[in-house]
């Protein structure tokens, strides 16, 4: 068995006003700070440049002390769910093969590599900065395929349709997953939606019985 995760608000919860609160502080007061989450996304994605770059060249701030404290923030805006990586650890003790597929960047990447090692340790990684394709274009999924062919036909949870659509048309069994709307059911709920995708993964009945109880 094999299932390809996305990692943003479906592994970890983004909580990217974190971030944007901090670096108002830093920038003009006519400034929108989500400016920068817009103009950077798609470069930084596929590795051709990083927040910390940008602070510098952007918004010209030069000091240390300064562009640690929003690198801080830009980090813990990233945080790791522990129902989705106990979700993610008892599927792999059952022998299904896990890949992260992912529109990231560097600094985030490195960031949870070292924070949640967990999180990567024997999953096959498929990282839009490191691959130089982000989702959802054909390229990125057609990369990922030529490299790990076994996942052919595999599930795939993420929370974005453009996504899900997309891998659908490689093959993909898509399943939509939006975390920040789980976290927000009974924790009844939450158990019932993941034991849906664990049936989906083994191709196997969901019991509706369960969903009434």
């Amino acid at each position: 068995m094999h299932v390809a995760f996305d990692i943003g608000n479906v592994l970890v919860e983004m909580k990217l006003d974190i971030f944007t609160s901090e670096l108002k502080k830093y920038i003009p007061a006519d400034e929108d700070p989500n400016f920068l989450l817009e103009d950077l996304q798609a470069a930084q994605d596929i590795g051709l440049n990083t927040v910390r770059r940008y602070l510098q060249t952007h918004y010209g701030i030069k000091d240390a002390s300064v562009l640690n404290i929003l690198m801080n923030a830009w980090n813990a805006s990233l945080i790791p769910n522990h129902m989705m990586l106990n979700f993610m650890d008892n599927l792999k003790s059952e022998g299904v093969k896990i890949a992260l597929l992912s529109n990231m960047g560097m600094e985030h990447a490195a960031y949870l590599r070292q924070s949640c090692p967990v999180m990567f340790d024997g999953h096959v990684e498929h990282l839009s900065y490191e691959v130089g394709a982000r989702k959802p274009t054909k390229l990125y999924f057609q990369s990922f395929l030529m490299d790990h062919d076994e996942f052919t036909g595999a599930v795939y949870l993420d929370d974005r349709d453009e996504n899900l659509m997309i891998g659908k048309k490689y093959s993909f069994k898509s399943f939509k997953f939006d975390l920040d709307y789980i976290l927000k059911q009974p924790l009844s709920k939450q158990k019932i939606e993941l034991e849906k995708v664990k049936s989906y993964i083994f191709d196997r009945k969901y019991d509706k019985i369960a969903e009434k109880a």
